[in-house]
């Protein structure tokens, strides 16, 4: 059995905090495809009958690392909460609240800051180049795959974390936060990429992340057959699922996006209204713990890390009153993660990878059939 040996230091002042730490929680990135990214959370709960507390200041920067001593993710000290045993008898704890990189990137604010033409992946990375933005807020970057164009933002407000928005709206892509770094990954990127060799089922296995509790659901939140992109600065385009306005009735969706052409903005109106018309499709949610599981703790190095990234999965499940399994290969939107001495106990919310690979059967945009030939 692993009991994953997580490890707490806090960055700023080069200190180890691990045997104070008696409980901690997080929550990093989304929870479904249609979500926007908000910020984060860790929240340690330490020992502090001798003021360990003192440790802990605001905007310290805190490292949650593998049992090797590898970072995995950085989370900054937002507030600090005491809780004073009664006359010194028993024990005193403290409660550390840090945010995680998304966070920090909210509470950023530009000021008529220009934002050049582009691509939406350049845009992202343009960002840490705003004023105001310090060296030791996350560094934002930009992996393989250029990205859709993004018109020029010459009069830039709100905070860079809106912004970051508007081109995950734009993208259709994802954000992930591994170490001290937010990436930013287009989706012709997500679309090319293949599921690992680990997969996750009911059972354990030496490369099968075994679940505790499953659940399928249906899209409800994130339903729609009736799409308005609003690029800025262009007209806004619509598109409709007639189909599907006439089995479930009309479900509509308006999004802000900086769609440099309105062509692109149809085209992903078009995208979402077919995507997301079929209220069967479903997203999932599994639990596990570390206990549970029979794999080494390399293994499980690589899945702690993959709890902050964008790796693909095969999910394998059976439906009540299946005959078979199925299988769907899944990408890992966010998690939660909490964690005592004793286990660890994971939560991931997972997408269907299809949802990020741009092609639509039958559709006069995003791809065209009974023209003799299968059309773009």
């Amino acid at each position: 059995m692993i009991r994953y040996a997580w490890q707490i230091k806090n960055d700023t002042t080069a200190v180890e905090w691990t045997s104070s730490v008696l409980s901690f929680s997080l929550s990093n990135r989304r929870k479904s495809y249609l979500e926007t990214y908000n910020a984060g959370s860790l929240t340690l709960t330490i020992k502090n009958q001798n003021n360990e507390a003192a440790g802990f200041t605001i905007n310290d920067r805190i490292g949650l690392h593998r049992p090797d001593g590898i970072l995995l993710l950085f989370f900054w000290v937002l507030e600090v909460s005491y809780t004073d045993a009664p006359g010194n008898v028993g024990m005193s704890t403290a409660t550390i609240v840090c945010q995680d990189g998304f966070g920090r990137i909210g509470r950023v604010l530009m000021d008529n800051y220009s934002i050049s033409a582009g691509t939406t992946a350049v845009q992202f990375e343009a960002l840490q180049s705003a004023p105001g933005y310090k060296a030791y807020n996350p560094e934002l970057a930009a992996p393989v795959g250029a990205g859709s164009t993004a018109s020029a933002s010459p009069t830039t407000t709100g905070s860079i974390l809106n912004y970051v928005n508007l081109l995950v709206n734009t993208e259709r892509g994802m954000i992930d936060c591994i170490s001290n770094r937010l990436t930013f990954i287009s989706r012709t990127y997500l679309g090319s990429i293949t599921a690992g060799a680990t997969t996750i089922g009911r059972l354990p296995g030496a490369s099968q992340i075994g679940y505790s509790s499953f659940e399928r659901i249906n899209l409800g939140l994130d339903f729609m057959n009736q799409v308005q992109v609003q690029p800025v600065g262009l007209a806004t385009q619509s598109a409709t699922n007639a189909e599907s306005v006439a089995t479930y009735g009309a479900s509509g969706f308006s999004v802000s996006t900086v769609d440099a052409t309105e062509v692109q903005a149809l085209g992903l109106a078009n995208w979402l209204v077919n995507l997301l018309s079929d209220q069967t499709k479903q997203r999932f949610i599994v639990e596990f713990t570390d206990v549970m599981q029979s794999m080494t703790v390399a293994n499980f190095d690589e899945i702690a890390a993959n709890s902050f990234g964008a790796m693909p999965y095969t999910l394998t499940y059976r439906a009540p009153g299946a005959g078979s399994d199925t299988s769907v290969n899944v990408v890992l939107e966010g998690c939660d993660i909490s964690a005592t001495p004793s286990q660890t106990t994971f939560r991931w919310y997972l997408t269907p990878l299809t949802y990020y690979d741009f092609f639509t059967l039958d559709s006069a945009t995003l791809g065209l059939l009974d023209s003799s030939r299968l059309g773009w």
